[in-house]
Order: structure tokens, then C-alpha cells, then sequence
């Protein structure tokens, strides 16, 4: 039986043929241009490290997840993944409506809008996403590292988000390093000694129990078996 941190885990992009027609297709959309840490949160959303988000999230799963830490459907998640727009762009934007993302000249995603709504001053649009391309920038997804681990044969990888207690841990681990600005140097990633360092591109929302569940939960979908915080 194959271990679970080395099963494919689900993504969202559509196949290549679906890309190529999205994009044309996206060219005619209102364009919303991700901030760094929204091309951040697609890239996770698109290669399964948010799993099991489909989307950015509607306002009924972030209330849900303000009040309970848990979507509707009732998995654990511990913090709101929402986009959020300046107020001209929503006003051209109703539930139904499709929107191309892009972090720049490259169209990323179509996101289906099903959600349209303010809290706190700030607007936000909740709808699944189908993902056409990675960022340019983009870091490891956790196919590649579970068809790593399963071809090395590690079965238990413990996963640290700095360096404290490497030198004591048994076995393999993956160092994640989450910084955005790190993923650009692609000679980085390599196995040595059994431990692998990790390009994933997660800002932190918040010092607090929330983003360390949710780093806890990306870094299981990378294959991680148990993760240090």
C-alpha cells in the first residue's frame, strides 16, 4: 500500500488544451492583478497546498472559520483565504461572474465570483478557481515532493518551518523556507543528508495558533508526515 504522504493530492489546473482556450477566452474578462501575497495564495490553491480549498473562500465557509475554525463542510481550517479587491473593481463584479487573475502579464486562473460581499471596511470575492499556469516565481508544489518521497522511499518526513531542532530529528526531514522572495533562486532545492530544502511560497498572515495550523495543514499536503512550527 502506497503511504499517504506519497498519493497524488488534488490540483486545479484544467489540462493544457482547457488553458489555451481559458486564455483566449480570459482576454475578454475584467482582469483583477494579484498583490504578492494573493499570487501567493492562487499558487497554493492551483497546486493542491491548500487542499482542501477549491477556490478562495466564500463568505459562509470564512464565517464559519472566524467562528469554528472549520469550513461548512466541516474540515479543519484555521484562517480566512479570501480575495480581496478595491472597491471599483467590485462594483463591475456580481455573483456569477467570471474574472481572469494575474500576477502581471500572465494570465494564472479564471475564478467563477459566487460570493460578493464587505466586512470591516474591506471587499471580498469568494468562487472556485481553475487554474491555467503557475506563477513565474513559483515554488515546489506537493506532487513533486510526494513523487520525491516516493521514489527516495521516505514514508515519515518531519517538515520545520526555520532550522531550530534539525540536528535532532531522526530520519528525513524538509526544511520549508516560506519567504517569496527565496523561490527565485531555483538552484536552491536539493537532497542532502536526507533532508530536503523546500521552496513554498506561504506568507504569514499572523504570529498566532492560526498560522501555525495552517502551516501544520500546507505542510502535510507537501507530504510531510508531521510538521515543526
Amino acid at each position: 500500500m502506497t503511504p499517504l504522504n506519497q498519493i497524488p493530492i488534488p490540483e486545479l489546473f484544467v489540462s493544457p488544451e482547457a488553458a489555451e482556450k481559458l486564455t483566449e477566452e480570459g482576454t475578454k474578462l475584467p482582469r483583477w492583478v494579484l498583490s504578492e501575497q494573493q499570487a501567493s495564495d492562487l499558487e497554493l490553491l492551483m497546486n493542491g497546498g491548500f487542499f482542501p480549498l477549491r477556490g478562495f473562500m466564500t463568505q459562509a465557509d470564512c464565517d464559519t472559520v472566524t467562528r469554528d475554525g472549520s469550513l461548512t463542510s466541516g474540515a479543519v481550517w484555521p484562517l480566512p483565504v479570501t480575495l480581496d479587491v478595491d472597491e471599483d473593481f467590485a462594483g463591475r463584479i456580481e455573483p456569477g461572474d467570471d474574472i481572469a487573475l494575474s500576477d502581471g502579464p500572465d494570465l494564472l486562473a479564471i475564478m467563477s465570483v459566487t460570493d460578493h460581499w464587505q466586512s470591516d471596511g474591506v471587499t471580498h470575492l469568494g468562487g472556485k478557481v481553475k487554474g491555467l499556469r503557475p506563477p513565474a516565481k513559483a515554488g515546489d508544489t506537493p506532487n513533486q515532493l510526494r513523487r520525491m518521497f516516493r521514489q527516495t522511499g521516505w514514508e515519515d518526513v518531519t517538515a520545520l518551518y526555520n532550522g531550530d531542532g534539525l540536528a535532532d530529528i531522526q530520519g528525513p526531514a524538509m526544511l520549508i523556507l516560506p519567504v517569496a522572495d527565496q523561490v527565485e533562486d531555483r538552484a536552491a532545492p536539493f537532497i542532502r543528508d536526507n533532508i530536503y530544502i523546500a521552496r513554498i511560497r506561504l506568507f504569514a498572515r499572523a504570529e498566532n495558533e492560526a498560522m501555525v495550523a495552517l502551516r501544520e495543514i500546507v505542510g502535510r499536503n507537501h507530504g510531510a508526515t508531521r510538521v515543526h512550527s
